[in-house]
């Protein structure tokens, strides 16, 4: 008996980890470890695909922009706009659902920013965003 309990176990955790990954439980790879983050996301596409942006950071150091697609393939780019002080930056995950993109991109302490978490068809040159969340405004700490 004590060996069939611990594959139950077992199987009980296995199935756990699945369903908090297929229910979307996804952090972006550098959010796990920051001291702050600011995280935004877009509205779903018709077929469920999102954009899930982070602006993350420890202390002073590594500060670092990521934007992941994610949810079921859609055709569309994830998409994050950051912008502060009049300037900003785009930045687009291009490798299909799943796949993010990280930039450094270091900020002054107190510097207030804006982004946005939007979705994109790429294949249309100079297409507009679409689906895009709710501005999340911050400052750098």
């Amino acid at each position: 008996m004590k060996g069939n309990r611990s594959v139950v176990r077992w199987t009980g955790r296995t199935l756990l980890a699945l369903a908090l990954a297929a229910g979307g439980l996804v952090v972006a790879p550098g959010a796990a470890f920051a001291d702050w983050a600011y995280n935004a996301t877009s509205t779903k596409s018709s077929k469920g695909g999102y954009a899930s942006a982070y602006y993350t950071g420890v202390g002073n150091y590594y500060p670092e922009l990521t934007v992941c697609d994610l949810g079921p393939a859609d055709g569309l780019r994830a998409r994050v706009e950051f912008w502060y002080g009049g300037q900003g930056i785009n930045l687009e995950a291009t490798g299909g659902s799943g796949s993010c993109v990280t930039v450094d991109y270091p900020l002054s302490r107190g510097t207030h920013f804006t982004m946005k978490a939007c979705l994109r068809n790429g294949s249309v040159p100079n297409s507009q965003p679409t689906n895009c969340g709710t501005l999340r405004q911050g400052v750098v700490p």
